[in-house]
């Protein structure tokens, strides 16, 4: 059975090696994003691998609540033959190698010009931003007003509070080339549902 640690990998579709790990969940649905191979390599270097994790609430009021997550940055290696997730410091800037029209090898560059967790109602309107996310950034809070909460309607999920929340890192992240600027794009991921228990001053995922 292969290890598991709950992680989010950028998705491209909205537009020191300590780990052992060689799977990373995605989404609390089951899917998740592999460090098996060379390809998983390539895919860790063109997006963004993170995980959200420790959610505590440090203020909570009629009006508002506000919480606190730890937030960590992933890259995927081939170390010894072994393909293994181990944690990055500096996590804006990454390259690659991709082919060309002419199918020759270059090297593309990935910059992260913004990032920023983002709370989303179901209706996908926006709840609330984290401060910016640069190198470094180890913790992010949030500011979430109570009436941009949603209801808990998730029969298995009803020990959990009664309000929940979506969260998934948001990137405008801009690409290029020694010959070409491809350009930015506001880049989406899969979620975190995160539940609030709000007479219990608790937080979860």
């Amino acid at each position: 059975m292969r290890s598991i640690i709950t992680l989010i990998a950028m998705i491209l579709s909205f537009s020191s090696y300590a780990s052992t790990k060689t799977e990373l969940n995605r989404f609390f649905d089951g899917l998740s994003v592999a460090c098996e191979t060379k390809y998983d390599t390539f895919v860790a270097k063109r997006t963004n691998v993170y995980s959200l994790s420790n959610p505590i609430i440090i203020k909570v009021n009629s009006d508002e609540v506000v919480v606190t997550l730890d937030i960590s940055f992933y890259d995927c290696n081939e170390v010894d033959g072994k393909f293994v997730f181990s944690k990055l410091e500096e996590h804006m800037n990454a390259t690659y190698i991709s082919l060309n029209r002419n199918e020759e090898i270059i090297n593309v560059y990935r910059e992260d010009l913004h990032k920023e967790v983002a709370a989303f109602t179901e209706n996908f309107d926006v709840a609330a931003l984290s401060d910016k996310i640069v190198n470094g950034t180890k913790k992010v809070s949030l500011l979430i007003p109570i009436a941009n909460l949603d209801i808990n309607t998730f029969s298995q999920a009803q020990e959990k509070g009664e309000f929940y929340t979506t969260l998934y890192l948001r990137t405008k992240t801009r690409t290029y080339t020694s010959e070409i600027d491809l350009g930015s794009r506001l880049v989406g991921s899969g979620a975190f549902r995160l539940f609030f228990d709000l007479n219990k001053n608790k937080a979860q995922f």
